[in-house]
């Protein structure tokens, strides 16, 4: 079977795309807990939407300390790393992938629209392990 090949911009909207969707899911207070990119579609316009709800959990409030954080999100954030870890590959295949760097990143990004009780990408990487 032969593979694709893609433009390096398509897997940047992806990698772009599933940052952004998953910050609005949280700001909503939606964890969607089976998040990876086929679960990432784009409508005839163009535009990013998350398919597959099955396991997600919508919260009322927003966590109010790091534990609620960590059993909250910390695996849409894993998951969301490993999104970027791969496409980075395809774009670059002679990059390491460096899964911290790609976790201080992406929570670089989501600090900038919401808090994260000073978690860091160890605690993310390391939870549930």
């Amino acid at each position: 079977e032969e593979r694709v090949r893609r433009k390096p911009a398509f897997y940047q909207r992806i990698i772009h795309s599933s940052i952004a969707l998953l910050i609005r899911m949280h700001q909503q207070n939606v964890s969607h807990n089976h998040f990876h990119r086929r679960n990432i579609v784009f409508d005839k316009n163009g535009n990013p939407e998350i398919i597959d709800l099955s396991m997600a959990q919508m919260y009322t409030k927003p966590p109010s300390n790091k534990i609620e954080f960590l059993r909250r999100n910390a695996w849409d954030l894993q998951a969301v790393t490993r999104i970027v870890g791969n496409l980075t590959q395809r774009i670059h295949p002679n990059t390491d992938y460096n899964y911290h760097d790609f976790t201080e990143q992406i929570l670089m990004e989501y600090r900038k629209y919401l808090p994260t009780f000073g978690v860091t990408a160890i605690e993310i990487m390391d939870f549930g392990q």
